[in-house]
């Protein structure tokens, strides 16, 4: 690889990473973030440019920091790979710790801005547990809050009902009772 790409992808890889940590860092202390899908997707650039990065430098000095940063890259890959080969209880619970801050939260409902998910919270996690956001400018997402529920929620029921201090949600569970939850802003 010459090095005007090797450059571009050490830049790449930094600008992408600093953007994911800082999407952490900012979701953890507030409430808001980027959109699930686009922090997502960044965060697996990162990844990735890595891994591309760990072949670059570890053809020519195996042994220098560069290699040695870019080879976790490559460890975490081989890791998840042999997870998903294997299929095993405990690779499971490992690639549930390696892939919970990447994995992006499976959305449920939408309508007006205002985002239903199910937050990933492992492979052998319980059921029915929602999260609440709306999206903001675009990009970001301000999280309200997560709600559980004691069955599946019928999403094609769903009304959501927005003021300016409170979302109100009402729905039916798929044991036909009808549900009402108040949510403030």
């Amino acid at each position: 690889m010459n090095n005007r790409l090797k450059k571009f992808f050490i830049r790449f890889h930094f600008v992408t990473l600093v953007i994911a940590i800082v999407d952490i860092i900012v979701k953890n202390l507030t409430a808001y973030s980027l959109e699930g899908n686009i922090a997502f997707w960044i965060t697996i650039s990162a990844l990735l440019s890595g891994v591309v990065l760990f072949f670059c430098f570890s053809m020519k000095r195996p042994f220098n920091n560069l290699s040695f940063y870019f080879s976790l890259y490559a460890l975490l890959a081989t890791i998840v790979i042999i997870g998903f080969v294997f299929r095993s209880i405990i690779w499971f619970i490992i690639l549930s710790i390696l892939i919970s801050p990447i994995y992006p939260d499976e959305k449920k409902y939408e309508q007006n801005g205002v985002i239903i998910s199910e937050p990933f919270q492992g492979f052998l996690s319980r059921c029915c547990t929602f999260q609440l956001k709306k999206r903001e400018l675009l990009i970001f997402e301000k999280d309200y809050g997560i709600f559980e529920e004691e069955g599946t929620i019928n999403f094609e029921t769903m009304k959501i009902k927005e003021t300016e201090d409170q979302i109100e949600l009402s729905y039916t569970t798929h044991s036909k009772e009808d549900k009402v939850k108040t949510i403030k802003k």
